[in-house]
């Protein structure tokens, strides 16, 4: 699926998401969905890349579950694309830039 085309969510410390990027991007608000079993609803959010962007790393955060979703351009579309298909320049880039931000993050109060 294209980044263009998906949603994030967002629900208190339970499921959220944190955006890499070689480029900063614009994270916008999409709605809210209230939930019926619990009173903290559900944000739902959509990420526009930057304009000379090449890549865009997805954090997703279920609970105790973390998945990486890996995007890179291709002409005016972002893919998701499994790390293993990105060529090897271009991933190792993507990894050290992930891993130095994932280290250098402040700790959540």
């Amino acid at each position: 699926m294209d980044l263009t085309q998906c949603t994030f969510f967002h629900s208190g410390d339970y499921t959220s998401f944190t955006v890499f990027a070689d480029y900063p991007c614009h994270v916008r608000y999409v709605e809210s969905i209230p939930v019926l079993l619990d009173q903290t609803p559900v944000d739902v959010y959509a990420i526009d890349p930057a304009p000379y962007s090449r890549w865009v790393v997805v954090q997703q955060r279920k609970g105790e579950r973390n998945q990486l979703m890996f995007y890179v351009r291709t002409g005016n579309a972002f893919p998701e694309q499994p790390l293993g298909s990105i060529p090897g320049r271009l991933r190792r880039e993507i990894l050290l830039r992930v891993l130095s931000l994932k280290r250098n993050r402040p700790l959540a109060a």
